[in-house]
């Protein structure tokens, strides 16, 4: 029987032969940092696989990520001060919830998950997975729940940076996600097509830019109080 999984919501320049050839540096990859709450006790060794998953899409995108653990799935929240600051453009918000809390939301059964891209142009940055889903087709496919998560939450939050109509015909933001697709990602082959790859790393930079830009007059402020004195430190003559 088949199995499948659905979703709510690169100009060369010639040089002359005399002149040195200088190698193009290509462009810091922007970073968005993931937020991880695990309410749904999801282990930790799936949810380091997991992570790794999706942090490899995603730097097949040219985009790196930073995975940080906010709540450990035993009702502890970790004391990471980070977790509670307010959260930028370029942070976004991925919830792990347990099969009680999926019950309260009024969403096919069939769903995987869910994101909610901004409706005003603004950035989205929260996301939710429905775990108990993600295991149960693990073991219908005899596949690793960390390896078919991981994917899963590429997807979810290909969708915040995507925005509304994110899904596509082929790759990774497909609707429905059928044996092929399954095997891809057991290979590493189920990733962004390359005019997502596009938008999703301008949609990153966009972010880090919104933080520059929130960030550019305090340091302007910080500046003015507290000059820089270049040159004076080491100058005394003992």
């Amino acid at each position: 029987m088949t199995k499948s999984i659905v979703f709510a919501s690169v100009t060369s320049l010639l040089i002359a032969a005399a002149q040195p050839v200088r190698a193009e540096q290509p462009s810091p990859a922007p970073v968005l940092t993931v937020r991880l709450y695990n309410f749904a006790g999801v282990p930790a060794k799936t949810v380091e696989r997991a992570t790794e998953v999706a942090a490899r899409v995603y730097a097949k995108a040219g985009i790196e990520t930073k995975w940080m653990k906010c709540h450990t799935g035993t009702g502890e929240q970790l004391r990471n001060p980070a977790c509670q600051e307010k959260p930028g453009p370029n942070v976004l918000l991925v919830r792990l919830l347990s099969k009680s809390m999926t019950a309260r939301v009024k969403v096919n059964r069939h769903v995987f998950g869910f994101a909610a891209p901004s409706k005003t142009g603004g950035f989205g940055v929260i996301a939710a997975i429905f775990c108990h889903r993600v295991a149960r087709l693990a073991e219908e496919v005899e596949s690793s729940e960390g390896l078919i998560l991981g994917h899963v939450l590429a997807h979810e939050i290909g969708h915040l940076l995507l925005g509304y109509g994110g899904h596509s015909k082929r790759g990774i933001m497909r609707l429905h996600w059928g044996e092929s697709d399954l095997a891809d990602a057991a290979i590493g082959q189920l990733v962004f097509t390359g005019k997502q790859i596009k938008k999703i790393r301008a949609q990153a930079e966009a972010r880090e830019n919104a933080v520059r830009a929130k960030l550019a007059p305090l340091r302007r402020q910080i500046s003015t109080r507290f000059p820089a004195r270049l040159g004076e430190a080491g100058t005394r003559k003992g």
